[in-house]
């Protein structure tokens, strides 16, 4: 069985949203009692995740919203995300690998800010990163999807990626650390030609995000 779809239809006029009866981080999410409830609900259902996993919730927040033919079924799914998912104090790098960006990005960030200035820690990561990124794009990487799944899920990991590139860029400018920024730059024109046409239009967009 493959995982969610990616991009949501949103035919059927009736939404429930879900949200949170308490407050952590979205750590986990198993579609496949989701996909269950909703064959049990007579099959007509779709529930798109509005949280990625590895997202802050707090009490009240939207989780996703079920999208029902007949408001029946709506309570049915609903109950079934609410069990499907998981919320806890911390995030987990296990099944969140883009808390592992976050984290990089953060130590490079603290190490070449103007408050330390130390280039070295910095640079690793941005090498890390540009390793990150030949290496998801050389393993083909992609988000196994079952175009016919009613579970709906938006894949964060490859915009964390380049936003990570974005901040490490602005801050390198603001301390004037010109080796960190070449690095950055030399990660763009090594790996360009070698990624996907969808992922080359967003290193263009974080270019463009850069040069001002």
């Amino acid at each position: 069985m493959g995982g969610p779809r990616a991009v949501g239809q949103g035919s059927n006029a009736v939404e429930l949203p879900v949200t949170s009866a308490e407050n952590g981080y979205l750590v986990s999410m198993d579609h496949e009692p989701i996909i269950g409830a909703t064959n049990d609900a007579g099959g007509d259902c779709e529930t798109e995740f509005i949280s990625p996993i590895g997202a802050y919730i707090a009490f009240g927040d939207t989780i996703a919203i079920v999208r029902p033919a007949a408001r029946e079924a709506a309570e049915q799914v609903g109950d079934a995300v609410s069990k499907a998912i998981r919320i806890e104090n911390e995030q987990s790098l296990e099944m969140d690998p883009t808390h592992g960006i976050e984290q990089l990005v953060a130590i490079a960030w603290t190490s070449i800010s103007t408050s330390k200035q130390s280039p070295a820690p910095g640079l690793a990561v941005s090498y890390a990163l540009r390793d990150i990124l030949a290496r998801m794009a050389g393993d083909g990487y992609d988000v196994e999807r079952d175009p016919t799944s009613p579970v709906v899920y938006h894949d964060t990991l490859l915009d964390e990626l380049f936003q990570g590139f974005e901040l490490l860029a602005v801050v390198s400018t603001e301390s004037m650390q010109p080796q960190q920024f070449a690095v950055l730059a030399e990660t763009f024109t090594q790996t360009y030609g070698r990624i996907p046409a969808t992922w080359q239009a967003r290193m263009e967009a974080t270019i463009l995000h850069i040069l001002p």
